[in-house]
Order: structure tokens, then C-alpha cells, then sequence
């Protein structure tokens, strides 16, 4: 099977002990946002990663609207920023 192009998708109980073809272990909660970061950066907006690279920037443009410089979440867990996301959301009188 090729996994060049596979699209892992997580959910609750993924482990980073995870395996897919190779011996290959996906970036996963721990290291998810730092491993995106140097996968784009050197990547153009056009190729194959095209939407991908599209997507990511666009991520990284909102950081700054919610308080949030990339820098200081690179290694946070993805359930820290979808947790920070859900409170700022949710308690707007506190932003």
C-alpha cells in the first residue's frame, strides 16, 4: 500500500506508539503542530501540497485574532488549543 498520500485521521485513544506502512510514526497530539510547522515550511502554495499549504497559513493567520503567537503553542498538545479555543469561545466576557 502507499502512504505517500494517506490521511490519518485521529480520534480519542490515538496513541504515539501508532505504526502505519515503513515503520513510520505519525505526528500525533504531542508533536502534531511542530511536525506541520516544518513539514510547510519551504513548501509553496502550489504543487501537490497546494491546499495543504493553503490551509495551514490560513491557521496560522487566526492564531494572532484569538491571542495566540505560533511560537507559544508549537508544542502544545492539540487538546490544549482545541480546549483554549473552546473556553475563549465560551467565555467571551473574560477575552
Amino acid at each position: 500500500m502507499n502512504y505517500h498520500r494517506a490521511v490519518l485521521v485521529l480520534g480519542a485513544g490515538a496513541s504515539r506508539g501508532a505504526r502505519i506502512g515503513g515503520g513510520k510514526t505519525p505526528p500525533l497530539d504531542l508533536d502534531f503542530l511542530a511536525s506541520a510547522a516544518d513539514f510547510f515550511k519551504g513548501k509553496h502554495a502550489r504543487g501537490p501540497h497546494k491546499g495543504k499549504v493553503k490551509a495551514w497559513k490560513a491557521f496560522a493567520a487566526h492564531l494572532p485574532g484569538v491571542g495566540l503567537k505560533f511560537s507559544e503553542i508549537r508544542h502544545w498538545r492539540l487538546e490544549q488549543l482545541s480546549t483554549f479555543l473552546e473556553a475563549r469561545a465560551s467565555l467571551r466576557e473574560f477575552s
